[in-house]
């Protein structure tokens, strides 16, 4: 029961498949970073969502060591100026348990989980403990349900709690709003990974930023890392008034690298701008990212 994990490049509108060394047993899909833009131009926003279709993966491919992604990348206002897909991308990250099945570990996906809403997830036997227990976003989806607005600040996350009596649930948030109006719906994708195995091999570690410059991220109990990927568990971008919107950027950018137990992410960051250079204020903008590594 090895896990394998496995990063894309950027990608827009074209699908993009995950090649696997083994069968695929289970997989969630994670969102590493994505960009949205009106291109040279700012507008309004009716809806703002970023997703994979169908579903948070598009299933196992033609073999059975494969996983398709098609990225969904929508940004609209009322006067049908929308996203321009090829300056717009996604960077997605696919964590699977391959070869063999193991009841102890989990690696799971929910779709369009509602702001607010707790939602039941399904776990291992306890054992003597969960080693990992994880919620990361696959996407959200913010959305006024009539008129388009400016923007004051957007937000989404998800999160993963232990009740006393409810067991394990994903706790999702999400928000859009200019400085009255509040989008009726807030939804968010999630992939969430559950373990009691004591062999699992997988480091992880939480870390957030704001920053263009490079953070590192100490891992824990581990020795030396092969494969590190980063995926979104929270992101918030808040301009200091409202503003039309030209481009948002959010997550971790650049090429991880490791060196010895330290993983460095070159940017993790939540940017927002229009085109007359107002930006986020960076003390209420952030990036929260679950940094997955492997031996």
């Amino acid at each position: 029961m090895p896990i394998e994990i496995l990063q894309s490049p950027p990608i827009g509108k074209a699908s993009y498949t995950f090649s696997f060394k083994n069968p695929v047993i289970e997989y969630a899909i994670g969102l590493s970073a994505f960009k949205v833009t009106y291109g040279l131009d700012d507008h309004w926003v009716r809806s703002l969502s970023i997703g994979f279709l169908p579903g948070l993966g598009s299933g196992i491919g033609d073999t059975p060591n494969d996983v398709y992604v098609i990225p969904q990348i929508v940004m609209v206002d009322d006067s049908n100026n929308s996203a321009k897909v090829a300056d717009s991308v996604v960077i997605a990250v696919c964590i699977a348990v391959t070869k063999s099945p193991d009841p102890n570990t989990v690696i799971h996906s929910a779709k369009g989980l509602s702001s607010g809403r707790d939602s039941p997830v399904a776990v291992p036997p306890l054992r003597s403990g969960y080693t990992i227990s994880a919620a990361f976003q696959a996407g959200f989806t913010l959305s006024y349900t009539s008129d388009d607005h400016q923007l004051l600040t957007a937000s989404a996350g998800c999160g993963i709690e232990m009740g006393e009596s409810t067991g394990m649930s994903i706790v999702p948030s999400a928000n859009l709003q200019d400085l009255h109006n509040v989008v009726q719906v807030a939804t968010v994708d999630a992939g969430y990974i559950v373990s009691s195995s004591s062999d699992l091999g997988l480091g992880s570690q939480h870390v957030q930023a704001q920053t263009h410059a490079a953070t590192n991220v100490p891992m824990e109990d581990m020795k030396s890392i092969s494969t590190a990927v980063a995926v979104i568990q929270d992101w918030k971008v808040r301009f200091k008034d409202v503003h039309n919107v030209q481009t948002i950027t959010v997550g971790a950018w650049g090429q991880l690298t490791a060196n010895g137990n330290t993983v460095t992410i070159p940017g993790l960051y939540a940017d927002i701008c229009d085109t007359s250079k107002n930006t986020q204020d960076d003390d209420q903008s952030h990036c929260s990212v679950l940094v997955l590594a492997l031996p």
